[in-house]
This record gives structure tokens, sequence and C-alpha cells, in this order.
């Protein structure tokens, strides 16, 4: 069974590392774009796929087929990119990671009119079906409960339990936990070899709640995490980036 050491962890990779994000930003200068902090781009970027290595993404953006796209596609800390003029342009990532893809309107490159689009999108280790192959069926779970107080942000262990219920694979994306769906983010590997899967709740829209499962297949070991929103607060620049408060809920199941 992982240790609740290994569960924070865990909390802290899926929602830092594996978010996936849209932002209607600019180009990386401020002196050249006030854009970045005024950002008021009437358009976004969507795609269809699998997030993975390997598989072919199709992105869309929703700007009026007489307005001029240029696409770039570039690496989170990459100043330059590939550059793509199709209308619906389709990109493989060959690794993972975090990358950025933005639309140039009328050749706009410094985005003085506040029009470009931006999405910014991890891109997971494409997970492997038949690695995923015991994890339908009911369970028994160690939970722990634990309270973040707001004032003096400390740490209490308000009720340590046991629980049993089921997890199931609805299809090939979507993983069914506790009346809840949750979608396929990728496989993590890690320097230890300790490999795990990570599945998240994309309905969730608020960046200071989550329900998240992690599936260590080697071991056959389940971490669920929830953490309905009870308030808090983004901390811009700081690691980590936010401070959810109230109760997080942590299940750890080894079969």
């Amino acid at each position: 069974m992982l240790s609740y050491k290994t569960s924070i962890t865990c909390l802290i990779l899926a929602q830092i590392v594996l978010s996936v994000s849209c932002s209607k930003v600019g180009p990386d200068s401020k002196e050249s774009n006030p854009c970045l902090t005024n950002a008021n781009s009437p358009y976004y970027i969507s795609f269809t796929g699998k997030p993975f290595a390997g598989d072919t993404l199709v992105f869309s953006v929703d700007a009026p087929s007489n307005v001029k796209k240029t696409w770039q596609f570039r690496g989170y800390y990459a100043s330059h990119g590939e550059y793509l003029m199709d209308s619906n342009p389709q990109y493989v990532y060959r690794k993972r990671g975090l990358y950025h893809v933005s639309v140039i309107i009328n050749d706009d490159t410094f985005n003085s009119k506040c029009q470009n689009p931006e999405l910014q999108i991890e891109i997971g280790e494409p997970y492997v079906l038949s690695e995923l192959k015991n994890i339908p069926g009911e369970r028994y779970w160690r939970a722990y409960a634990d309270s973040l107080r707001f004032q003096s942000s400390k740490v209490d262990t308000i009720a340590i339990y046991n629980d049993t219920f089921g997890l199931f694979m609805v299809n090939e994306m979507t993983l069914s936990i506790k009346n809840k769906l949750l979608t396929a983010k990728g496989k993590i590997i890690p320097p230890d070899g300790n490999e795990f899967y990570v599945f998240s709740d994309t309905a969730v829209v608020h960046a200071l709640e989550w329900e998240t499962v992690f599936y260590y297949h080697k071991k056959d070991s389940v971490v669920y995490m929830s953490h309905p929103y009870q308030g808090g607060y983004i901390q811009e620049g700081k690691y980590p980036s936010r401070r959810a408060y109230g109760i997080t809920t942590v299940y750890h199941s080894s079969k």
C-alpha cells in the first residue's frame, strides 16, 4: 500500500504537471504586448484526440473563415516553433511535456489587437490498455480525511476509516469511481520507475477542487483523492501555485 506522503506528492503532480488549461494571452514580451495582462481575445482554440505522445491531435479555432490564421506550435519554454497555415491542423507530439499552441490572427504577430488565442496543453505518456486490466472491480480502501485550516495553514487528520467501493473502466479513456467519471491523462514514468496512470475529472472547473485517481499498475495500487471546492487562493508565481483549504479525502487501495 502506498504511503500518505506518496499520495500528497501525487496530488501536487496531478494539479501542476497534468493540468490542461486554455488562456487568452499573446506572445511572451510584456513590453511589446499589453494583452498578457489584459487578454480579451474573442476566439478559443480546441482540439480532438488523445493528449498522449504519438497520438494525432486535430486543432480548430472558432474564428470566422474570412480571417487569416497562422498556427504556431512550440514548447512551453521555446520562443519559436513550427508554423502551419491549415484551417484545422493535425499535429503529433513525440514526447510528453508542456506545450503552447497559438493562432496569429491576420498577421498580427505581436498581438497588438489582443485577438490571438493561445492554448497550453500537457502531453502525457501513451498508456497501454492491457496494463489497466486489473482496475475493474470492488476494492477495499483505507481513507484519510485531512483538513487544512485557513488561518494557521495547519493540517489536521480528522478521520481515518475503511471503505469498500469499486472502480470500472467505462471505455478506454474513462474511469468510473463513486458515481464520478474521470478522464485518462496519460502515464507518468518517474525516475524511480514506479510508473502510474492518472485520471482526473474534466468537469471540474475551479482550480481549487479536484477528483483524481492514480493507478500504479505494477503494484495494482490505487490512490484516489477528492477535494470539493471549500475556499482558498491562487499564489501567483509560487510553488505550488494554488492553495486549497478544507477537507481532502485520500483513499488507498492495494489488492
